[in-house]
């Protein structure tokens, strides 16, 4: 799978994914849709329009693993298994993604307030907690390696995205380097490796803001720092090192 968009070198830019499936294929094959044809059989194909189809047992309960990687088929199939390998059902991966983010979420212990604001701290602690995005791959020899969309190519280290970059720098920065001071520290030395590979620091659009957004800012924060809670929040924070 290849595209071209918000990349400094497309021509360079590949995600490579691998789906293993708990069930045969009763059919399996190629379509391409800009002459409508069908190519039952086939694995391989190149060119615009072209997908692949499969069909299974009728009625069949069909539960498939996932991954991809931008540097590798066989890196996606090393992913795979490492992440996914030991999981034979798809609720051996909810649970254990039930106790990562609980052993997570309860490096922050909060005491007091109502429960309304104790689901709305940990609500926004979740989300606070989805980014920045992983964008490095790890090796078979357990090293971080990345493809990086700044120069095209591949990297020994770290490599981070999504991270919006809209004053994540008031709190989320802060927060991050509370929780995860390793990985904050990753993260800034992959802006700076993504500063040298490609000539400037990652960043978001800036567009001018109008005098009275700056205005109605600036009222907002005015009452958000003047209104006290009924009920204030104790919180304790554990940090980890990873």
């Amino acid at each position: 799978m290849k595209t071209g968009k918000f990349l400094n070198r497309p021509e360079s830019f590949r995600c490579r994914f691998v789906i293993q499936f708990d069930k045969p294929f009763e059919e399996y094959g190629l379509w391409e849709n800009r002459n409508d044809s069908l190519m039952p059989g086939e694995t391989s194909g190149e060119g615009e329009g072209y997908g692949a189809y499969i069909k299974f047992k009728s009625g069949v309960k069909v539960q498939a693993k996932a991954a991809s990687s931008y540097i590798s088929k066989e890196q996606a199939v090393l992913t795979l298994n490492r992440e996914l390998g030991k999981d034979k059902k798809l609720e051996d991966t909810k649970e254990r993604g039930l106790r990562t983010w609980n052993t997570l979420l309860n490096r922050v212990l909060v005491e007091g307030g109502t429960e309304e604001q104790m689901r709305t701290f940990y609500s926004c602690l979740f989300r606070a907690n989805l980014f920045s995005r992983k964008f490095y791959e790890i090796k078979e020899n357990g090293e971080p390696y990345y493809y990086s969309p700044y120069d095209g190519k591949i990297h020994d280290g770290y490599m981070y995205t999504d991270n919006g970059f809209w004053d994540t720098f008031r709190s989320q920065f802060p927060l991050t380097c509370i929780l995860h001071p390793t990985m904050q520290g990753h993260y800034m030395a992959a802006l700076l490796d993504a500063r040298q590979q490609c000539g400037w620091l990652p960043s978001r659009f800036q567009r001018k803001t109008s005098k009275k957004e700056t205005e109605l800012s600036r009222l907002q924060n005015q009452r958000v720092a003047r209104k006290k809670p009924d009920h204030p929040l104790s919180v304790k924070v554990t940090s980890d090192t990873v």
